[in-house]
């Protein structure tokens, strides 16, 4: 979504530029200097988290917005635009959500295709406003520099290779025992390589098993929240993860990154950034929204130790050369 705000900013840079995200998502840009306020709501609702929302909504209200944009594109979306109550309301139109939805905007634009990458697809909405592109793509993601100490207490070894073991959906993630062979393969080059994992306990068994299958494997103790991490990230020289949200991370931190990918598209979600590249296994019709890929042989392991090996080492040796 990143480049899509910094067009709204280039439009109409005397503006105060406001964002509203889940409230996990509120360090990812709240660092951003030309971003005024980033707000946070809850993903799930429970009664104590519906007083909060309104009391956010109503806050929202007050300001007074002239114009507002829905990049997420969903029913949920849509009805938080409508209650926001800005003057112009932007959102893009699909054939499936409730039939009020498009009661909700002021003005509308058709859904980008299917497979367009994401980048592209909120740029695609602005297009209504006669929004242009900015003159770069990239992500941007700005670490706290209050957590500057606290992450090299987390990785003490600045330039380290990190590697993310987890996503939120298994079918995503690399083997463990690929990754052990990546820990050996390491140590005996002697490049420096930490290991990462997801807060929830099945994530973090992740690093249980890497552990037993690569003794001397070192793992980056848990995060205490997501601004944390961002900071750990920003320390790497180079971060390999599946298609996950932290790969997104060390991308807008300029981070030179690898992304695995199986069952996602890589010309859809690979971040647009020239220091991030991809290494894709075959197309799988576990594309979607199942949690397991169910070939014999999982699309994701057509990524193979030998190729992320050798990104590894030329990216690591890339920043080596430049620090």
């Amino acid at each position: 979504m990143v480049p899509a705000l910094k067009a709204l900013h280039l439009q109409w840079p005397s503006a105060k530029l406001h964002v509203l995200v889940r409230e996990e998502a509120v360090p990812v840009l709240e660092n951003i200097p030309w971003i005024t306020k980033v707000w946070g709501i809850p993903k799930n609702l429970n009664l104590l988290k519906f007083r909060s929302l309104w009391k956010t909504l109503f806050e929202l209200r007050r300001h007074r917005f002239e114009r507002s944009v829905d990049f997420e594109g969903n029913d949920r979306g849509a009805v938080l635009s409508l209650l926001i109550g800005a003057k112009e309301r932007l959102g893009s139109m699909a054939s499936r959500g409730f039939a009020g939805r498009r009661h909700c905007y002021t003005d509308k634009i058709q859904k980008a295709p299917n497979g367009t990458h994401e980048v592209y697809r909120d740029l695609h909405t602005l297009e209504a406003w006669n929004v242009l592109p900015p003159p770069s793509l990239d992500a941007e993601v700005r670490p706290d520099p209050r957590l500057a100490g606290f992450a090299e207490s987390l990785l003490p070894v600045r330039g380290a290779v990190l590697a993310h073991l987890s996503t939120s959906q298994q079918k995503k993630e690399w083997p463990i025992k690929f990754w052990a062979e990546i820990a050996h393969r390491a140590a005996r080059a002697r490049i420096p390589l930490f290991f990462s994992s997801g807060i929830s306990p099945r994530e973090q068994s992740l690093l249980a098993e890497l552990k037993e299958r690569a003794p001397d494997a070192s793992l980056l103790s848990q995060c205490p929240n997501l601004a944390s991490f961002i900071a750990v990230i920003h320390r790497a020289g180079v971060f390999v993860s599946g298609d996950t949200g932290p790969l997104h991370l060390a991308a807008g931190l300029g981070v030179p990154s690898i992304g695995i990918f199986g069952p996602s598209d890589i010309n859809q979600w690979l971040p647009m950034v020239a220091s991030c590249t991809g290494l894709s296994g075959s197309k799988c019709t576990c594309s979607g929204h199942a949690q397991v890929c169910g070939r014999q042989l999982p699309c994701i392991q057509g990524v193979t130790v030998d190729a992320l090996w050798e990104q590894i080492g030329k990216l690591y040796a890339r920043s080596s050369d430049s620090r």
